[in-house]
């Protein structure tokens, strides 16, 4: 999960630390760490930052593998919100692992369902029940009616990306 922002800054989802490493203007010399939570024990990370994404308003959507949950964060690095998995009785976060933002600003998630990142071998697939995507509103930061959305033979999602015309 590394992302760019219009800033030329440099956002780094840091698995290992359960923080994002901030390059401002791109510059290494000048990194910054920022936590999204406690400090972990070492190689216990609680969290598990993985997908990064910046909105248009210059904000941070980083998706939490262990926590299955979203971290909002403004451009100075200030943690805005954590959208936790469940929503209205519903688990609309599964084990996350890539974002995307389409052109209305709307969030998109990959949900595993399974993965606990990183990445295992291919002898160690799991059986996931209900991998899934997940949309959230630019308007009020809640999940689309419908999500988290499945089928389509989706199998262990990672990656999503949104191309001109809106399609995932």
């Amino acid at each position: 999960g590394i992302v760019s922002d219009r800033q030329g800054n440099v956002w780094i989802a840091s698995c290992g630390n359960d923080s994002v490493t901030l390059y401002p203007q791109g510059d290494p010399a000048q990194a910054r760490n920022i936590a999204l939570g406690p400090p972990p024990p070492a190689g216990q990370p609680a969290l598990k930052p993985f997908g990064t994404v910046v909105d248009a308003q210059g904000n941070l959507w980083v998706t939490a593998n262990k926590a299955n949950a979203m971290y909002v964060l403004a451009p100075s690095g200030a943690i805005l919100d954590v959208l936790p998995g469940t929503y209205q009785g519903r688990n609309v976060i599964s084990k996350p692992i890539g974002n995307a933002i389409d052109s209305r600003g709307n969030v998109w998630v990959a949900n595993s369902d399974w993965l606990d990142s990183p990445c295992p071998t291919r002898n160690d697939l799991g059986n996931a029940a209900h991998p899934s995507v997940t949309m959230y509103r630019a308007s009020d930061r809640t999940p689309q009616p419908g999500s988290p959305f499945n089928g389509g033979g989706i199998t262990l999602p990672w990656g999503v990306t949104v191309d001109g015309d809106d399609t995932v």
